[in-house]
């Protein structure tokens, strides 16, 4: 039975996640062929750094609110009073971001093109914080299948629709136009979501106390994310540190793009799991959804498998789609793909220690992974280009969920591989 729910809400989040990867790739590719790799590499730059401001600025309240909104012993006032206090402080802190972007981008940047793209797409980190806040609401709710359409439906739907309707009429679209027109559809799926979360905000009136300890667990929370989103974009961003490397900023994102395919079901049932990984913790009882949640897992891994054989034996085949100009990243996309194949072989361990409370023990391990990210990048960029990047995250990251497993098998006696 608890097998055919998780299922239930996994596989249609799973269709929906690849339909909105699919809708990605595609906007991926419009832009390969009809913007040129200069403007991707801008655009690429852009909105990564939106990407990640966004993430800070919710300071670890989305983890925070999931794993509590999914927690059937808090009351309908404490998890709205939660609600509104992650609101206001995504509003204040992503606007002070934002704003921290437009003056570093004066000070620091010198290309002209980019500069302009870094400042216009300071206007969208609140919105995309928003929306990321409420994508984690949802979640906590069980309607992950929502928070996937907002975020990666109808953003890249609206962005690429509006790219290609406007090319169609005018003939062609500038970079700032691009980043302006991105904000757009962030702003669009964020009123999308406030619609159908229907989400009930504390009335001060009757307003329930937080107590300190979610204030706390938000910190960790947020030294977490920042931790993790680091990890996740050093490759990206430090790619773009040096002028040999900076023009090639596109072709290693049309690898992580292609490689997402094999990590994509891990990332999504992840959210589906999470709730059901806080009713474990609270009862452990309920062992048949670790059971589940392992089963699930063995078809995913079984699908990668399959993904990471075809990416190593034709790398060429996939990035001519992009493009001539793109198939430097051949090599690349071997290596990414056997780490994201070891990642979804490993399952959710970190997901499983956040739900669990033992966040702290997941920033440590984070927190020692980032400084091997960071001086593996700084060693093997400027010598190896993309394939250094590559190298430097797939070590990270075996090393990372290593630890973490240690970490969930000595603490509570659980194991979430696929074996």
């Amino acid at each position: 039975m608890k097998l055919t729910e998780i299922a239930k809400k996994g596989s249609l989040s799973l269709l929906l996640q690849f339909t909105g990867l699919a809708v990605s790739l595609v906007l991926n590719l419009y832009m390969t062929n009809i913007a040129g790799k200069e403007a991707y590499n801008v655009y690429v730059v852009s909105f990564s750094w939106i990407t990640f401001l966004a993430h800070m600025g919710l300071i670890g309240y989305d983890v925070l609110l999931t794993r509590e909104i999914s927690n059937p012993n808090n009351s309908e006032e404490l998890k709205s009073a939660l609600l509104s206090r992650s609101i206001n402080y995504a509003l204040l802190i992503s606007f002070f971001l934002g704003s921290l972007l437009i003056l570093g981008t004066i000070l620091f940047v010198t290309d002209d093109t980019l500069k302009l793209a870094l400042i216009l797409s300071a206007a969208a980190v609140p919105f995309f914080s928003l929306l990321l806040l409420l994508k984690a609401y949802l979640i906590g709710k069980k309607r992950n299948d929502l928070a996937i359409v907002c975020e990666k439906l109808i953003r890249p739907g609206i962005f690429i629709f509006a790219i290609a309707t406007i090319i169609g009429v005018i003939g062609n679209l500038s970079i700032p136009w691009i980043i302006l027109i991105n904000t757009g559809a962030i702003f669009t799926a964020l009123m999308t979501a406030i619609i159908i979360s229907k989400i009930k905000l504390n009335d001060k009136k009757n307003s329930v106390q937080v107590d300190d300890k979610y204030k706390k667990a938000a910190w960790t929370f947020f030294f977490l994310s920042f931790v993790a989103m680091t990890n996740n974009l050093a490759d990206v961003l430090m790619l773009g540190f040096w002028p040999n490397t900076v023009s090639e900023v596109g072709t290693y994102k049309i690898d992580l793009n292609l490689t997402n395919f094999i990590a994509m079901p891990l990332l999504t049932l992840n959210a589906v799991f999470a709730p059901y990984f806080v009713e474990y913790f609270n009862d452990p009882s309920k062992s048949n959804n670790l059971i589940a949640i392992k089963n699930l897992l063995r078809i995913i891994f079984a699908f990668g498998l399959v993904l990471c054989i075809a990416f190593t034996l034709k790398p060429d085949f996939f990035l001519n789609f992009f493009g001539q100009d793109y198939l430097l990243g051949a090599t690349p996309l071997v290596v990414l793909s056997f780490g994201q194949l070891f990642n979804v072989f490993m399952g959710p361990v970190g997901n499983a220690l956040n739900m669990a409370n033992a966040q702290q023990s997941v920033f440590k391990i984070s927190a020692f992974t980032l400084c091997i990210n960071l001086l593996l990048n700084l060693i093997l960029i400027p010598y190896y280009g993309l394939l250094g990047a590559s190298a430097a995250t797939v070590i990270t990251l075996a090393i990372w969920n290593l630890l973490l497993a240690y970490q969930l098998k000595n603490k509570f006696g659980i194991n979430v591989s696929v074996i």
